[in-house]
């Protein structure tokens, strides 16, 4: 028989037991070590995850059931259907309770305007409008005030041609009345003969390019300011609404100036224009 090597050769080449072991053993404390180290990493960051999911969760929770104070909502809009921001009324109630009794006159209809107009009781309350349904709607039979319809010829894509032709054109000089391509022809009577002491253009709505624009509005509140029936060192007060429009910003720097502005509260920029001897024969709106 041929000597029997196979079992010699496997016991000679395996190694002991124990060294088996060990070597089975140290592995497994290498990954262990790896995984500690691998895992603490992990575990911070989801339960990181987490707490910002929390947060969130709560925030979100708190908004929702509890909502800020009415008081705070009214404070910037008094309400759903008002076009004036609390601090825009007070601006415009205490310039009229100041002025009071005094003439004044509004380029649109509004609800906030018509109470406005009690302020000035004892005074003379004009509307200027070109929606007669809005004044079907409104209930002025207790108020001392008259309504026009009025008709405004530009549309607001017109604008920037207007703004050229007024700069270039002598006929739109303060001076100028029915000359002007801005000027309203149609106004009525009253409205020209009267010496203004607050204007206020929130009309036409000119809310879309080819909606009436509301430089007519503007230019005329300039001429009204200007007048040579004031006698000099009396103002008109001229409020103009939707400040951060284009429209509204071109035209009045153009016709009521920088240099008249007196305030600025929410959308209504606050100008006040002092009659002076010389505006009837002046070539400019503004130095």
């Amino acid at each position: 028989m041929p000597p029997q090597v196979f079992n010699s050769s496997i016991i000679r080449l395996s190694p002991p037991i124990s060294s088996k072991l060990n070597n089975k053993r140290e592995p497994k404390r290498i990954f262990m070590k790896i995984t500690k180290i691998k895992i603490i990493p992990f575990l911070v960051f989801i339960l990181s995850i987490i707490s910002v999911f929390r947060f969130l969760k709560i925030s979100v929770v708190t908004t929702t059931s509890h909502p800020p104070p009415s008081s705070t909502t009214l404070k910037d809009n008094p309400s759903e259907n008002s076009i004036l921001t609390n601090k825009e009324l007070n601006l415009l109630s205490n310039l009229i309770s100041n002025k009071s009794p005094c003439n004044l006159l509004f380029f649109g209809l509004e609800p906030e305007y018509i109470n406005m107009s009690l302020i000035n009781k004892a005074g003379i309350n004009y509307f200027l409008d070109d929606h007669p349904s809005k004044m079907e709607k409104l209930n002025t039979s207790s108020i001392n005030a008259l309504f026009y319809k009025v008709e405004y010829e530009r549309a607001a894509r017109e604008a920037f041609e207007l703004l050229k032709y007024a700069r270039e054109s002598p006929d739109c000089r303060p001076g100028g009345w029915n000359k002007c391509k801005l000027a309203m022809r149609r106004l009525p009577e009253a409205v020209m003969e009267k010496n203004w002491d607050i204007v206020v253009v929130d009309g036409p709505d000119g809310d879309r390019e080819d909606a009436p624009g509301r430089m007519e509005a503007i230019y005329t509140a300039g001429l009204i300011a200007r007048s040579g029936k004031k006698e000099k060192g009396q103002s008109t007060d001229i409020l103009i609404h939707d400040k951060d429009r284009m429209i509204e910003k071109w035209f009045a720097w153009e016709f009521l100036c920088d240099d008249n502005l007196v305030s600025t509260k929410g959308k209504f920029w606050h100008f006040r224009i002092i009659a002076q001897h010389q505006h009837s024969n002046s070539t400019m709106f503004c130095s």
